[in-house]
């Protein structure tokens, strides 16, 4: 949780909503705070970020020392110098769980150095006898010996690592299934919601959040039965997940990964949905063709999808509940070949985005919220090129056209930014 001159930044904008203080008031303090909440956020992150990067390129530093001199020494010379390092690595563990309790450079630095420690001695003990193995083996015995770092020095930089190892192995074991990744990316889960609700929006929390996030989604679109069918329906589904999950109406922007996820692809799925190529029969899965593992989670999603939506409907979260409806688009047109209907439904893709760039411009100068207002200005200026770009209309016209809608965006964006004065 932020705490200082950033906890009081942060209450602005409810404090402004709920008139506690005035626009002038708020932008005061924002004014005064603003440069000791940076110093403070860049002083924190300097420490964590010197400590994670030394102890990688300690252990790296180390790999490439005992590499030179490894095929002159003898067998048991080089499992002991392939070992030295994890025990050193478990003895700074121990250090920053004792002497250094709480400090996060001394945390994150340890565990970066142990885990590393740990692939090196593992590669090399089983390169000096011959234990049977291949990549994927070898990243999943990673990743599970690595866990326990996660939890016990609360380390965000061995999360993001493992969630890495995950996804590559997700793309390369056959035996991978997308309930399995599902499994193993849940032993991850309960550190990144912790980090994020103890730090939230600090840059610790945003890179931990920022990176699993994507990983995670193509972690479970690598192992899809047919991921060059399913991709847009699992894109959908998840993108939908991320905006309604976004229990506090937090608007899109860097420090607030979820919803800029989710915004990010459903705008995504509804610009392509919009060219009627979009709705070719080789471009959705037909029923019956993907394994049951994929339809089972890809179902599970879609019951929870119109759980949140339903909530967010009794909340009167109008705009929060129209993310589900792409993925409830595409799974209404499994029931039938969709490419007789293609005019229509790249039609409705179309409107969906027009109206949601709208609602989105629309709440963002009721709720005096400058991120949400430019996300929606952005969706419409991204629809009006994506059907410029889909007629027959020459560079001469399309060139002016060009100009004239950057020569609106800039209009409305300055009418926006008199309009609404928080960012």
């Amino acid at each position: 949780m932020s705490t200082g001159p950033q906890w009081l930044l942060e209450q602005l904008p409810t404090l402004q909503r709920d008139g506690i203080v005035n626009a002038e008031t708020a932008q005061r303090l924002r004014a005064h705070y603003a440069t000791a909440a940076a110093a403070t956020q860049t002083s924190s992150w300097g420490r964590v970020l010197s400590a994670t990067l030394g102890g990688l390129l300690i252990g790296l530093g180390v790999i490439l020392l005992v590499a030179h001199n490894w095929d002159s020494w003898p067998r048991a010379l080089r499992v002991t110098v392939s070992l030295a390092p994890l025990l050193a690595g478990q003895l700074a563990c121990i250090w920053a769980l004792t002497r250094a309790r709480g400090d996060v450079g001394w945390q994150e630095g340890a565990a970066a150095f142990t885990a590393t420690a740990f692939a090196a001695a593992l590669a090399l003990v089983g390169q000096l006898y011959h234990f049977p193995g291949d990549l994927d083996r070898y990243l999943l015995t990673c990743t599970l010996a690595a866990l326990p770092l996660v939890y016990l020095l609360n380390a965000s930089t061995v999360a993001v690592l493992c969630a890495a190892a995950i996804t590559v192995w997700a793309a390369r074991a056959p035996a991978a299934s997308p309930l399995t990744v599902l499994l193993l990316l849940s032993t991850l889960a309960p550190h990144v919601v912790l980090a994020w609700r103890r730090d939230r929006g600090a840059p610790r929390s945003l890179i931990l959040l920022g990176i699993t996030v994507p990983l995670g989604f193509v972690a479970i679109l690598a192992c899809l039965h047919d991921p060059g069918r399913l991709s847009w329906l699992w894109l959908a589904e998840f993108s939908a997940l991320l905006w309604l999950i976004n229990l506090h109406d937090e608007p899109p922007g860097w420090r607030r990964p979820l919803p800029s996820y989710g915004l990010l692809g459903l705008a995504t799925v509804a610009l392509s949905a919009g060219f009627t190529d979009f709705w070719q029969p080789s471009r959705l899965p037909p029923v019956g063709d993907a394994a049951g593992e994929s339809w089972l989670l890809l179902g599970a999603v879609l019951a929870l999808l119109l759980w949140l939506m339903q909530r967010a409907l009794r909340a009167d979260q109008w705009l929060r509940a129209g993310g589900g409806l792409p993925a409830l688009l595409l799974w209404l047109t499994l029931m039938f070949d969709p490419a007789p209907y293609a005019g229509p439904l790249a039609l409705l893709s179309n409107l969906y985005l027009a109206v949601l760039g709208i609602a989105l411009i629309r709440h963002g100068v009721q709720t005096q919220r400058l991120r949400t207002a430019h996300a929606g200005l952005l969706l419409l200026a991204a629809l009006i090129l994506a059907r410029f770009f889909d007629s027959d209309w020459s560079f001469t016209i399309r060139g002016i056209a060009f100009m004239v809608i950057g020569a609106g965006c800039l209009a409305i964006s300055r009418w926006l930014r008199q309009r609404v004065t928080t960012p």
